[in-house]
């Protein structure tokens, strides 16, 4: 896995591999992170339906918490082309940053791909 330090652009997410072009689903990733912001993970949790994500907690922190991962990021794509978080993507970023915060294992950040651009949780102000 690249160490590479996490970055919330979709550069960054390339690198790591992930293809987004043509994407149809919105289907989430975990990257997990060392305590450095290393990439020591990556992971498909689940593949989503054209409109929708849907995943359970332990789906998602199981992995980071096999590794030991310091932090989790949530990937997701946004086949309509939004790069805007719905009141469903807020909802579940919210749950899943407390979950994180119980586990010991935070949700460093929740980008959203739509194209070419990133929406990054962190970087607006909710995270």
């Amino acid at each position: 896995m690249s160490r590479s330090r996490y970055r919330p652009t979709t550069t960054f997410l390339r690198r790591l591999g992930l293809d987004f072009g043509g994407v149809e689903r919105e289907d989430l990733f975990r990257i997990d992170l060392n305590a450095a912001l290393g990439v020591i993970g990556l992971e498909l949790v689940t593949a989503g339906s054209r409109g929708r994500v849907r995943a359970k907690a332990s789906e998602i922190f199981r992995g980071a918490l096999s590794i030991k991962a310091a932090e989790v990021v949530l990937v997701h794509f946004h086949p309509s082309g939004s790069l805007f978080p719905s009141g469903a993507d807020r909802a579940m970023t919210e749950r899943l940053r407390l979950c994180g915060q119980l586990l010991g294992v935070p949700l460093h950040d929740h980008l959203i791909i739509a194209g070419d651009a990133a929406y990054s949780f962190k970087d607006s102000g909710f995270l």
